[in-house]
């Protein structure tokens, strides 16, 4: 029998070998070896959703859950405990309230999703969870009980476990997340939806914002979303991210001017130059590096 290959410290599963965990990476099994993979990766949702769907006992629930940790950034345990009060106290719609690490089960942030996500949420409540509900009552049963003033629908968990207890995070991760990410060869902890989320989010701030004062006013939107109490700090890190994907968007560009400069340059000499043509006078005493960079940039003569 095959000896199965050791998960990194970053997925929980195995004991860590050190205190560092990655934070800023999944995994990806390639051939023997797992690789790590950015977070940003846009397709990362998608592969443990494909996993899910892999899996006998994956259903409505699991998927509701594994979407609302992409699409609202909630820790695990936030999203796993929500009630359905929570989502009735934002209309049942696309929102709703949550608990925060720290708040001590005060409601003081929310979650809003996607409208593909809403109609799931509903399903799930009159059909699966219904099924292990002890009233066996549909989301309209608990609404009129509320009502009558009969229920207090803050007291009823929107995700129930096979026994009909509310779902716990540690049950979500060990018999679902996990198992999904292995059905497709990832392996990655459900707090790193949470980084995807945040590391999506800036990244759209960055590339959509058209001022330095816009991205600061989004920055902290996204700051009071995620309820950070460090905020500031919170953002340097992944500041820090985008720093360096934006140096090799310029990277990029400066590639392609040079391969294009270098392809005008062959065509036009078949000796060896001294430089690019056409530096300009005005540049001959300057420093070299600047005029080069002068001369991709478009630099007139």
């Amino acid at each position: 029998m095959a000896v199965p290959l050791r998960m990194p410290d970053v997925s929980g599963v195995e004991a860590p070998r050190t205190r560092h965990r990655l934070t800023d990476s999944f995994f990806k099994l390639v051939g023997r070896d797992w690789v790590p993979q950015v977070i940003d990766d846009p397709t990362f949702p998608v592969s443990v959703l494909t996993g899910g769907h892999k899996l006998t006992g994956w259903g409505l629930r699991e998927e509701c859950v594994t979407r609302l940790l992409f699409e609202t950034g909630g820790r695990i345990f936030e999203v796993t405990g929500l009630t359905l009060g929570d989502w009735a106290n934002r209309g049942l719609t696309r929102e709703a309230t949550a608990v925060s690490k720290g708040s001590h089960g005060r409601r003081v942030k929310f979650f809003r999703f996607s409208s593909e996500t809403a109609p799931l949420l509903r399903r799930y409540f009159d059909g699966q969870r219904r099924v292990r509900d002890c009233l066996n009552w549909s989301m309209a049963d608990y609404l009129r009980a509320s009502g009558d003033k009969l229920i207090d629908l803050n007291d009823v968990p929107l995700f129930l476990s096979t026994r009909g207890t509310q779902l716990k995070a540690k049950s979500f991760r060990e018999t679902y997340w996990v198992p999904a990410c292995r059905a497709v060869g990832l392996d990655a902890d459900p707090h790193q939806a949470r980084h995807w989320y945040v590391t999506m989010a800036v990244r759209t701030i960055h590339e959509t914002s058209t001022t330095e004062a816009e991205i600061r006013r989004r920055t902290r939107e996204l700051i009071e979303y995620m309820q950070w109490r460090g905020g500031e700090q919170t953002m340097a890190s992944y500041d820090h991210y985008f720093d360096a994907a934006r140096h090799a968007d310029i990277q990029d560009q400066l590639h392609e001017r040079l391969r294009v400069a270098l392809e005008q340059g062959l065509k036009r000499r078949s000796s060896r130059v001294a430089a690019l043509p056409g530096t300009p006078a005005q540049l001959k005493s300057v420093d070299p590096d600047l005029a080069f960079l002068r001369v991709l940039g478009g630099a007139n003569a």
